[in-house]
């Protein structure tokens, strides 16, 4: 436990946005320029290391650090799941399966993963939610690398 109050946790939950509202332009060029693993595979491995060192957080600067480079990654990210998902709609009636995804798959991850986390540190550790989420990013990582084909290269979307 590092022991910070509310208020704490609101300033660094706040200083964590900071890399976001500064990179996320610079990721959305980077995401259109050269391709989805420009964006995808930096920010992949900054979640991966981020959650392997949030357990050994003790103190409220390295807690912050880590919530920093989880910003960055976050921001690394931007646009990469719209895109995926836009890949992978069907032909026909995009406009509804992007609405639908939005609405409700998107959001619903956005709703059930902190739930899921909160789960899991209840009935576990701190410690092993964060390598269980680790492992999600390595393995999302893997199947992103192995599978997914960047439209850019192949001129295909993901089927």
């Amino acid at each position: 436990r590092v022991g910070l109050s509310w208020r704490q946790i609101g300033h660094i939950n706040a200083v964590t946005f900071l890399p976001e509202l500064l990179l996320f332009c610079i990721a959305r060029v980077l995401l259109y320029k050269y391709g989805r693993r420009w964006t995808l595979i930096p920010s992949f491995v900054l979640f991966f290391a981020a959650f392997l060192s949030l357990p050994y957080c003790q103190d409220s600067a390295s807690l912050t650090a880590v919530s920093l480079v989880i910003g960055i990654a976050n921001a690394c990210s931007h646009g990469l799941v719209h895109k995926v998902a836009i890949d992978i709609a069907p032909t026909e009636n995009r406009q509804k399966f992007m609405t639908l995804y939005r609405l409700y798959l998107s959001n619903f991850a956005y709703i059930v993963a902190p739930i899921v986390v909160a789960l899991l540190c209840q009935i576990s550790t701190v410690h092993a939610a964060a390598i269980l989420c680790a492992v999600m990013v390595s393995l999302s990582l893997l199947w992103s690398v192995c599978v997914m084909s960047d439209p850019k290269k192949t001129g295909k979307r993901y089927e």
